[in-house]
Order: C-alpha cells, then structure tokens, then sequence
C-alpha cells in the first residue's frame, strides 16, 4: 500500500555484505521521507548493508565491523518512475567500491564513510531498513552476487521500461540470484 509494506526475502547467502552484490529495482515514491528503506540485508552485528532515502539524497550504505562506507546520490522525490541499481564491489574495502545508478546513469556521488552500525533484519527486505517502511512502490527487484558494468546497468533500465529478466540473459551473463 506504499505506507507500511514489505518482504522479507529469507536470508539469501549469496546477496550479503561480504560478497559482491547487485540489487536492480523499480520505484515510484513522490512521498518519500526521511530513513525510507529501499532494500536491507544483514549478515551479523557488524556486516550489513542497506539502501535508503534521507533529505535529499538516496544512499548505499555499507558496514564492515566498525567502519561504514558508501555513497550517496541527489534526488528529488516525484511521481515518475525510476530505475535505481545500487552495487558494493568487494574489491577493496572504500566508498569508491558502492556505486548508485539512477535511471541509468551514475549521477555525481558523494563519498558517506565514518563509523558505527546501523540496525536492519538478517534477511534480505523490500521496503523496509530496521523499523522504517519505503514509502512509494518498489517493483521488479533483482539481486546478483556480481558487480554489474554500465553497460548491464543500462540494459536492465532499458529506455524506462522495466526490463522481464524471465528466460532473458544479460550482457555477459551475470549471475542473477533472485527476481
């Protein structure tokens, strides 16, 4: 209903913070406010990441023992939809390895680092971080254990439309976990 609904995925190995990780989704929220959750996954106290609105700005958060890294993107809340890809490269360990796409491109990111945690359930969840619900409609959520190129990205957004992953096979065949 866009005001207090979610999934609760399970606890899907292959998508937690330790590893490569993906999430391609579809959303439409002109009433976004403050901690919306896109999407949260938890592997323990101190390995998590999550994907959220604040302010002005939809953020990739990641959390490795005491450190957060990240990034944040600018966004205006309205009625169209979007297409949002949110990636954490195991790579290394910086806010240079979570990379925002919207609408298929990588705006201007704004590197978030510090420390501390963050609370979020130990299952993969649509629509909600610890206690905060997304506001607005989340659709056609993909996860993949690899990171995704430009390229990929701009298929799965696919001109604004949303792109059926049934039977399809993306450029260079990433592995798709769960759709």
């Amino acid at each position: 209903n866009g005001i207090d609904e979610y999934v609760t995925c399970g606890s899907i190995s292959e998508i937690a913070p330790t590893s490569n990780v993906a999430v391609s989704l579809w959303f439409q929220a002109p009433n976004l406010s403050e901690y919306d959750c896109f999407v949260s996954r938890k592997v323990d106290s101190n390995n998590l990441y999550k994907v959220w609105f604040y302010g002005t700005k939809i953020y990739l958060e990641v959390y490795e023992g005491s450190s957060k890294y990240g990034r944040s993107i600018a966004f205006t809340p309205d009625s169209d939809l979007h297409h949002l890809v949110a990636i954490w490269d195991t790579s290394g360990t910086a806010d240079a390895n979570a990379t925002l796409y919207l609408d298929g491109s990588s705006p201007t990111h704004t590197a978030i680092g510090g420390s501390g945690n963050s609370g979020c359930s130990t299952n993969f969840q649509i629509g909600l971080g610890d206690t905060d619900y997304f506001s607005g409609i989340i659709n056609e959520v993909a996860t993949f254990n690899t990171v995704l190129s430009l390229a990929q990205v701009q298929e799965l957004f696919n001109d604004g439309v949303a792109f059926d992953l049934d039977g399809s096979t993306l450029t260079g065949s990433p592995t798709l976990v769960n759709y």
